[in-house]
């Protein structure tokens, strides 16, 4: 994957903000009425381990949530995390 595209899509990232409801996928934070750009996009596989970035490796966070997934990962912990890639169903992604 090297040299692959790093940053999730508008239409990917609306479309798992969709099936999750609006909601962090960590803490279940209304994310409903931001505008889209202060949800983040996060890889369920790290980009860096050639994870892809599309719909069936993203899962959306809310800032706060987001800032602590990554903490953790950097510093080499597991983040338990209350998502994972059998949670992602892209064929409900909504038209």
């Amino acid at each position: 994957m090297e040299g692959g595209k790093r940053m999730f899509s508008h239409d990917v990232k609306r479309a798992r903000l969709e099936y999750q409801s609006f909601q962090c996928a960590e803490c279940g934070k209304d994310l409903w009425r931001k505008p889209l750009s202060q949800s983040q996009a996060h890889h369920i596989e790290m980009h860096k381990n050639n994870g892809s970035t599309d719909l069936s490796n993203c899962v959306v966070l809310c800032e706060s949530c987001h800032k602590l997934v990554d903490q953790m990962t950097i510093q080499g912990h597991i983040w338990p995390g209350n998502y994972t890639r059998n949670d992602i169903q892209p064929e409900q992604r909504r038209k």
